[in-house]
């Protein structure tokens, strides 16, 4: 795989982690079940988690990308 193909990879999951994220939300806010309008809270919650692992990483993949373009 190519530089090219993982920063691909990485923008496609941060954009799946986005429209999770809102899909959840948007699930939690139409639930009139208690539980379920926990449970789907709990989902978005879930997603906020990953979206700032996902962050940390594409900004990781900047600075080597910066700091290091002899890799391209």
């Amino acid at each position: 795989m190519n530089r090219m193909q993982y920063k691909q990879i990485l923008t496609d999951a941060i954009q799946g982690e986005i429209h999770s994220q809102k899909f959840y939300q948007d699930a939690a806010g139409r639930m009139q079940d208690r539980f379920l309008k926990e449970l789907f809270t709990r989902f978005t919650h879930e997603e906020k988690k990953h979206m700032k692992r996902e962050h940390k990483l594409k900004m990781e993949q900047a600075f080597v990308d910066i700091g290091y373009p002899e890799v391209w």
